[in-house]
This record gives C-alpha cells, sequence and structure tokens, in this order.
C-alpha cells in the first residue's frame, strides 16, 4: 500500500527548474511562469491600479484592517478613505502566526473532532494467532478499503470448507477457523470489530466540515503522538548536525540541508543548549484519489526525518475529502474555492499538537543524555505545483507571480532581471490574506475591490495558509515559501 520512499527536494538552496537568483537559488515556479503561454494575456498590477476608484485600505497599528468607507476618484489619483473604529478581529494579537490560529480555531474544527469509534472497540478480539492475524492481514489489505462482507464471507468458506468424509485435525486452520468464528457472518462481524478497535487504538478522529452549505467529513489523528511514536520507537536518532557543539556524539548525524541548519542554529540561539530540533515532512497529492465507491479522499501523510535515513517510513494522518464540481454558472470558481478551503479545514485539526510543540517546545527524556526541549519545525512539502500553490493559498496558472518563492512578474520570469526579484514576505503577504479575507465578509462599500487589489497584489486568495501558525515558517528564518519541495518520482 505504501508507495517506495520519495526523493524529496525543498526551494531552500535552489529547486530543479527556473530561474537564477541573486542568492544562488532557481525557483522552479519561475520557469513555469516563463513557459506557461498565458504571459501576455496577465493583467499587471499597474493596469489593476489604474482602474477608476481605487482605494487605499488603512491598516490598524496592529494589523487589523479598520472599517473603511470608500470615495470614488478617478484613475491616477489618490481616493479618500474614511476610518472607522478597528474591528474587533484579531483579540489574540501577537504574531502572525497567533492571529491564524485564532482564525482556524473559530471555525471549530477541531473542537468538533471526536474518536472515529468508541472505547467499547478497544476491547481484545478475537484474531489473537499469527494465522489469524495473518487472515486478517489479507482480508484488510487485499484492496484499499478490504474485502466487501461478500468477499470476506468466501474467504471463511475458503479457508472452512474440506472434503466430505475426510476427518478434520482439531489443530488445522480450518478448524481453529470454524470453531472461532462458527458462521460466515460471525467471521464477516470480528472482521469489522477488529478493524474498528485497530482504527481506535491508532487514535483516528472524524470532524465535520460545511463548506458552501455542503458537508465534508475528514478523518485524521493527531500528528503529534504520530511523531512521539516513532520517535520513542526509533532505534536510531539523528538530531544534531555536525556543525552543533557541546551535543552528545551518539546523537549527532549527517547534515539534512541548509533548511535544517538554519533552523537548527535558531532553535538553540533562542531556546539554548538544551534545545534540539525535530524536523518533519509533510506530503499530500490531490491526484491520488483511492475511492471506497463511498468515501473519496486523497491522504495526508508526515515523517520524522531525524530517523534511520535508510529506512524511511510514511505515516498517515489524514484524509482530505474530494470536492467536485457541480454544474451551473460559477460552479467551477465555486469548487476551487471549496478545495482550497477544505485542504487548509483538513492540514490544522491534524497539526494543532504540532503547532504548539513547534512554538513551546515539549520535554524529551534521552536517557543517559538526560532531557532536553524538542521544537518541531517542518522542512519540506512535498507535493506537486497545484497541490503546492493551494497548501499557501496562492492562485494558479493565469496570476502575476507564478513562483512561489519569489515575486517576479510573468512577463520577466525566465529573463536576466528576474534574479532581482524580491522574494515573498511571510508576514505581509500572509497579513494581507487575512485583511482580504475579512474583507470578503465585509459590506462596506468598496471592500471587494479593495479585497481584488491585495489578491491580485500578491496573486494570493483570500484565505490563510494554516502551515503559517508553524513557528520558523512565519517567524524568523520565515521559511512559509520555501518549504514547498516536489517528489522527483511524481511524474504526471
Amino acid at each position: 500500500m505504501e508507495r517506495r520512499a520519495s526523493a524529496v527536494s525543498a526551494d531552500v538552496g535552489g529547486g530543479a527548474v527556473g530561474h537564477q537568483h541573486s542568492d544562488g537559488g532557481m525557483h522552479g515556479g519561475c520557469r513555469r511562469a516563463a513557459t506557461s503561454g498565458r504571459a501576455d494575456s496577465v493583467v499587471g498590477e499597474d493596469a489593476s491600479r489604474a482602474v477608476a476608484g481605487e482605494f487605499r485600505l488603512l491598516v490598524a497599528a496592529d494589523g487589523v484592517p479598520a472599517q473603511v468607507e470608500y470615495a470614488p476618484g478617478t484613475a491616477g489619483t489618490d481616493n479618500e478613505v474614511f476610518m472607522c473604529a478597528a474591528t474587533d478581529q484579531d483579540a489574540a494579537g501577537g504574531s502572525i502566526g497567533s492571529r491564524v490560529r485564532t482564525f482556524f480555531e473559530s471555525l471549530g474544527d477541531a473542537a468538533r473532532g471526536k474518536a472515529m469509534h468508541d472505547r467499547s472497540c478497544s476491547r481484545p478480539g478475537k484474531f489473537n494467532t499469527p494465522f489469524l492475524r495473518q487472515l486478517l492481514r489479507h482480508v484488510v489489505l487485499s484492496t484499499w478499503t478490504g474485502l466487501s462482507r461478500t468477499a470476506t464471507a468466501d474467504i471463511y468458506h475458503l479457508v472452512t470448507s474440506t472434503p466430505l468424509g475426510v476427518s478434520v485435525d482439531p489443530r488445522s486452520s480450518a478448524a481453529v477457523v470454524k470453531n472461532d468464528f462458527k458462521t460466515p457472518r460471525g467471521f464477516v462481524d470480528a472482521v469489522l470489530q477488529e478493524r474498528q478497535r485497530l482504527v481506535h487504538l491508532d487514535g483516528w478522529m472524524e470532524t465535520l466540515f460545511t463548506v458552501f452549505n455542503r458537508k465534508y467529513l475528514y478523518m485524521y489523528r493527531n500528528g503529534l503522538d504520530v511523531i512521539l511514536r516513532a520517535f520513542c520507537s526509533a532505534p536510531k536518532k539523528y538530531l544534531f548536525t555536525p556543525a552543533a557543539v557541546e551535543v552528545p556524539s551518539s546523537l549527532v548525524g549527517p547534515s539534512r540541508g541548509a533548511a535544517f541548519e538554519l533552523y537548527e542554529k535558531e532553535v538553540r540561539r533562542a531556546h539554548g543548549d538544551r534545545a534540539f530540533v525535530l524536523p518533519f515532512t509533510l506530503y499530500s497529492d490531490g491526484l491520488v484519489l483511492p475511492n471506497s465507491g463511498a468515501y473519496s479522499a486523497h491522504p495526508l501523510r508526515l515523517r520524522l526525518d531525524c530517523l534511520d535515513p535508510d529506512n524511511p517510513f510514511w505515516h498517515y494522518i489524514g484524509a482530505i475529502p474530494q470536492v467536485f464540481t457541480d454544474l451551473g454558472p460559477g460552479a467551477a470558481d465555486q469548487a476551487t474555492a471549496a478545495r482550497r478551503e477544505v485542504l487548509q479545514r483538513a492540514i490544522y485539526p491534524a497539526l494543532r499538537d504540532v503547532f504548539d510543540a513547534s512554538i513551546d517546545g515539549l520535554e524529551v527524556d534521552l536517557g543517559a543524555d538526560g532531557k532536553w526541549m524538542a521544537f518541531l519545525r517542518l522542512v519540506c512539502y512535498s507535493c506537486d505545483y497545484p497541490e503546492g500553490r493551494t497548501v499557501l493559498c496562492l492562485r494558479g496558472v493565469g496570476c502575476i507571480h507564478l513562483c512561489s518563492s519569489c515575486m517576479v512578474r510573468v512577463t520577466e520570469a525566465g529573463g536576466a532581471s528576474s534574479g532581482k526579484a524580491p522574494s515573498r514576505d511571510a508576514f505581509n503577504t500572509v497579513t494581507d490574506q487575512l485583511s482580504a479575507l475579512h474583507l470578503a465578509a465585509s459590506t462596506v462599500r468598496g471592500s471587494t475591490m479593495e479585497r481584488d487589489r491585495i489578491c491580485d497584489f500578491h496573486s494570493c486568495n483570500p484565505f490563510p495558509p494554516a502551515l503559517a501558525v508553524v513557528a520558523g515558517l512565519s517567524t524568523p528564518p520565515n521559511f512559509l515559501y520555501r518549504i514547498m519541495g516536489f517528489d522527483r518520482l511524481h511524474v504526471r
């Protein structure tokens, strides 16, 4: 069921294809922009700012857009904006990450999460011998969703059938299965109960999204629990780079790239010499849609990157619901917006505790080496280009800035001047995405035009990325737009 280990590359220090930047990196999105074939049809910021009646959004000191009144003007002139009392939309204050977190908490998805099965499912089942466990494994893993009830009953008949007139050894497989489950119905029910028990022990939960008046069932598990289980059970741990000083030599491993080294330097500077980085990678692919006939979703997976590099293992932490396009005018745009929102709302509940651990850290007992503080950091989000733009809540093909890492214009990508393009600023971009989100819900005259202007300027969507809550992405070293990677084995 698992694909073999993917070879993943991140944008830190350079990508695979794209234009050359002054820092030595190459951004793949810029090459895509240069060859998209739609550069001439894209309207630039200068044209959008020439629209008659443009206005300026004044922002309160804490970055929260105040209510504004729009006074129409003429093209190329400044317009009057009358400031009203600032709204109380940012009660949490503080960093941009805390404001994004406050927004996702207000949706209540994580608070509504509940265990998929009750505690009664945790009682030991009947599959308590090696043969019976192997039989269960065959039934459960023969297909993506396991065998149907009819096919499971057929397995029972196949295993227990014996020729007429032949005595059955009570120690044989046929006798064991027949004695334990009695009937095909009993075997089918026992398989279902055992699956529910395993799902319960693995910590799977479910919650319900409502997006554009449609409900989406989301199944997930706590990403922090998954990380801690993998960390505690791992025989090998490489927690420090060779550049780290005053650390146990047994925990020093090979360098894992520029991103990890910068994270390590920043964490140890801010939290002292008894702190270390727990790096992890995320993976999602909207093209992988296993369908059970009743539910269609693509997986969200996590890998802990400080363990044995020769035996990488991906853990499933979520099943992101698929959004289908309805018929009618505007249905395609609504489906695109729904997919973006569903993905962000799927990432947040699964990584809610990971976000806390990235900010506050968690105490880890390393045995003879004592207790240390671990700070989780995302080093790469592996996906294809369209999925990466959705994860960052950036617009796709047809926008002005197609590079996810910098602000090069689509008309200049691939040219000599593109190397001087400024990098995307995580704080300003996410702040403006929050502003655009509030403007989208506003009834103040002129708010729609200002929302469109903000989104055109950044080539973003009016929705904040959930990953902005992770420490190190919207805070120093500000890697939000540099952790998007790609799977070199992924071919479209």
